[in-house]
């Protein structure tokens, strides 16, 4: 689980985990040269975000032929989880219901998407 108090993860953080995820291991360089191509953030910010992720317990790393690989630690589910919790439990005091409702209204989905969905659970 998280480490943090806040149960989730920033927009950079998130930027981070997903390649993470999506790959498995990934070394530190491999996370500078994309995240500077899409997410235009540049090398020394990506290293303080990585930096915070393992001190939050989020990934590990490891020395590997002079250059870190970092695996994750908690998966993508877990931080959806989290994510969905906390939206349903701050901002609707717990219902799911008014969570549904919210996102009917401010067309996250429609009521037929809505309707597809819940014949597919």
């Amino acid at each position: 689980m998280i480490k943090k108090h806040n149960k989730f993860l920033h927009d950079r953080e998130l930027a981070v985990m997903r390649l993470v995820w999506d790959r498995g291991e990934i070394s530190d360089s491999q996370v500078q040269q994309e995240l500077a191509r899409t997410d235009n953030i540049d090398p020394a910010g990506v290293a303080e975000i990585i930096r915070e992720l393992v001190q939050n317990g989020v990934v590990s790393g490891r020395e590997e032929e002079r250059t870190y690989v970092y695996t994750p630690l908690v998966s993508r589910r877990e931080v959806e989880s989290a994510l969905l919790h906390d939206l349903r439990d701050r901002m609707f005091s717990g219902s799911p219901e008014e969570l549904v409702k919210a996102c009917v209204a401010h067309e996250i989905f429609s009521r037929d998407q809505l309707r597809h969905i819940a014949s597919t659970l």
